[in-house]
């Protein structure tokens, strides 16, 4: 009878080593795995920044302000602010000529009127950039038309939705109160190669994105302003279109900047 309750006492003491080895295993495995996948998610996040800044895009956004002249005789006079970050500024090429607020106000002109356009673009521009150093310089201009693109910085520096949408709500509540602008509302663009934007963090990047849009659209209905889905507009051809991009695939070349400007003066109501 001993002899029984001590082996069956060390049979029991093996079962429940052998599954706390399993379980140890296992918790390892999990672990090295969550790392191999931080760290293929930091080398994917880190890779961009590098790609990009080995190709030294500059801003051609200078020194900002354009006259723009109706292609007829007009006495229409049209302010026209454009708030952002690189986008806007037009990075990717290499005139100002070249941005979409610059197209677009060329497209305004062929319409009959004088285009006074304000381009406030800087890159690496974040929303809180934006209340920080646009916002006052666009209520002091009394705008007559305002478009705002911002929000892809903030996805890269992994700002919070919820602060992404109470900076966003601050810009245009206070353009409204303080401006008698139409003010245009961009959404995020589908941007970068698959070549640049790389397993895991095309995953989260490309969900950030529908997530920002989101909160974008909802701001732009409860306001009841004018959005430009450039998203949609530009997914199809940005995937495909081998000169959509600059050099450092991901900023858009003159010919996508020229296409985003065309999706908006057919979108929006100018």
């Amino acid at each position: 009878m001993g002899f029984c309750f001590i082996h069956g006492g060390f049979h029991g003491f093996g079962i429940r080593s052998s599954g706390t080895l399993k379980h140890m295993k296992l918790f390892f495995a999990f672990l090295l795995l969550l790392l191999a996948s931080g760290f293929a998610l930091n080398r994917s996040y880190a890779s961009i920044y590098q790609k990009i800044k080995e190709r030294h895009l500059v801003n051609p956004n200078s020194p900002g302000e354009y006259s723009i002249h109706a292609v007829t005789g007009t006495i229409q006079r049209v302010r026209y602010v454009a708030i952002g970050d690189s986008l806007t500024a037009g990075v990717g090429t290499t005139s100002s000529k070249d941005s979409f607020p610059y197209t677009l106000s060329e497209m305004l002109a062929q319409s009959g009127r004088n285009v006074e356009l304000m381009n406030l673009g800087v890159p690496a521009a974040k929303t809180q950039d934006v209340i920080d150093s646009q916002l006052q310089e666009v209520l002091s201009n009394d705008p007559d038309i305002v478009t705002m693109l911002i929000g892809i910085n903030d996805i890269q520096a992994f700002v919070s939705g919820e602060t992404f949408k109470r900076n966003d709500e601050k810009i245009i509540d206070e353009l409204q109160s303080r401006t008698r602008a139409n003010i245009i509302i961009i959404n995020l663009p589908y941007l970068g190669t698959a070549d640049l934007i790389t397993w895991p963090f095309s995953w989260i990047y490309h969900a950030r994105i529908t997530t920002f849009n989101n909160i974008i659209k909802k701001i732009a209905e409860s306001k009841g302003l004018t959005l430009i889905d450039l998203n949609k507009a530009t997914k199809d051809r940005s995937a495909r279109s081998s000169d959509y991009y600059s050099i450092d695939q991901f900023h858009p070349s003159a010919k996508g900047y020229k296409q985003w400007s065309e999706i908006m003066y057919t979108h929006a109501n100018f």
